[in-house]
């Protein structure tokens, strides 16, 4: 390269964008070869076919690729009452009722179901955990983190953390289930709120002094 191009601005960005392309072409072609390098926390803790058995919308003995309306539904509440319990936070009861049948509409979901995400994020937001979290001058909702996990995973992880708070200078990390038969998952929960955890750690260089699942059917808190 010329000298008097060497330190050329626009050289310089030519340089970033090419680079830039070639990182968007490996990364397409290893999607289409079916390799990716990142993986989500969900991936790692829990096996492909145990999240509707949880949740209540899969039989035992059916098979993964069965179409099964209800596994779309438990889906949509899942995601209708995590959108509640983020946007919601400083709403009153009636504007989290409006809310969520506004919301449920895009999401596919009949009024019943609205009302069952209204009424237990409604609930958990006056749960003495998410009180606590809300006296907190440091406070995460849907906290999305992509970084280096333990050194046995080779690709980046993907987490998207439900509620991370501050208490005591220490890191408290919540995350909300919506499953019906909560003892099926609790120790691939315990692996998915430490990968939390650990991400958290890194990025901040504050430790995690308490993990909790958050079953919202049950209105109940149990740390891990």
């Amino acid at each position: 390269m010329p000298e008097k191009d060497r330190h050329n601005p626009e050289v310089e960005e030519q340089k970033v964008w090419l680079k830039q392309q070639l990182e968007a072409k490996k990364a397409l072609g290893e999607k289409l070869k079916g390799q990716t390098r990142t993986i989500s926390v969900t991936q790692l803790a829990h096996s492909d076919d145990d999240k509707t058995y949880r949740e209540g919308y899969r039989l035992e003995g059916q098979e993964l690729g069965e179409v099964n309306p209800g596994e779309k539904i438990g889906k949509a509440f899942g995601v209708l009452t995590h959108q509640l319990l983020e946007k919601g936070w400083d709403s009153d009861e009636a504007t989290i009722k409006k809310a969520a049948s506004h919301w449920a509409v895009g999401l596919g979901l009949p009024a019943d179901k609205a009302a069952e995400a209204a009424e237990l994020a409604v609930k958990a937001l006056g749960n003495d955990l998410l009180h606590r979290a809300k006296r907190s001058g440091k406070v995460f909702r849907e906290l999305s983190l992509t970084g280096k996990g333990d050194a046995d995973i080779e690709k980046a992880i993907n987490a998207v953390i439900d509620l991370a708070f501050l208490e005591d200078d220490q890191w408290v990390l919540v995350d909300y289930k919506t499953d019906k038969d909560p003892s099926r998952g609790l120790e691939a929960y315990r692996k998915q709120l430490d990968h939390y955890g650990n991400l958290l750690k890194r990025f901040t260089g504050k430790s995690v002094k308490e993990k909790q699942l958050y079953f919202l059917r049950l209105n109940r808190t149990e740390r891990v």
